[in-house]
């Protein structure tokens, strides 16, 4: 995990290894896809929020998202 401010903008970069044969797009691994994804949901609504952005990358080896936030 990267937490990096600079002037008005907050960064922040997660990245994780990708343990799954069959990974999803949406980062989904469990077995019971269709109770999980809050996590991204909840995300999305805070870069709403806050004017941010994000991307997502995602292989057979490792995930990571990359967002950045305008603070006010």
């Amino acid at each position: 995990i990267d937490i990096v401010q600079e002037d008005l903008f907050l960064h922040i970069r997660v990245k994780n290894d990708n343990d799954s044969k069959n990974f999803s797009k949406e980062l989904i691994t469990k077995k019971d896809k269709e109770n999980h994804g809050f996590g991204l949901k909840s995300i999305k609504r805070i870069i709403d929020q806050y004017q941010g952005t994000y991307s997502i990358e995602n292989n057979e080896e490792y995930y990571e998202i990359k967002i950045t936030l305008l603070l006010k």
